[in-house]
């Protein structure tokens, strides 16, 4: 990056799975910015910026972050409002879920749902009770989804292979 003369550099992972902090720590660029991944404080010397919104971080807890605090107004998570939303309800039956039950879902990052932490979901006390009236969503690789339903067998959802197209 230096050779290039990459003048500033994003961290949009912080520390979480995958991150590059030891990239950072060898302070590659001589602006360093933390944005959206962690919305906390690196508590590091090679980070410069956090960029935030007042919900995120109140102004009065700027203290708390060893980075200086770059606010963006509204709201720091960028979000596209030109994404086409449905001018229908989608049935429950368009989707291959039953008419009755919950429904979990989650839209993290295919790569944070591990068969090991999809195995822990499946011990929460109230998944004994909710696991008989429910549905779960997941939008995994084929590879992960069958190695997370694996991993939560005998005591998980009972199985009901079903291909949804929404």
């Amino acid at each position: 990056m230096r050779d290039a003369e990459i003048d500033i550099v994003v961290d949009l992972m912080g520390y979480t799975g995958r991150m590059r902090t030891g990239i950072f720590a060898m302070r590659p660029c001589p602006v360093q910015v933390n944005f959206l991944g962690f919305p906390g404080t690196m508590g590091a010397d090679f980070v410069d910026y956090l960029i935030a919104d007042e919900t995120v971080i109140p102004r009065h807890e700027q203290g708390n972050f060893s980075e200086a605090v770059v606010y963006l107004p509204n709201s720091y998570q960028p979000n596209d409002r030109r994404r086409v939303i449905s001018d229908r309800a989608v049935t429950r039956a368009e989707c291959g879920l039953p008419e009755a039950g919950f429904v979990f879902c989650c839209f993290n990052s295919n790569y944070k749902i591990t068969p090991a932490l999809f195995g822990l979901w499946m011990r929460i006390p109230i998944m004994n009770y909710v696991r008989l009236f429910s549905v779960l969503l997941l939008f995994l690789s084929a590879v992960v989804r069958a190695q997370s339903l694996r991993a939560a067998q005998p005591s998980a959802f009972p199985r009901r292979d079903a291909t949804a197209s929404c």
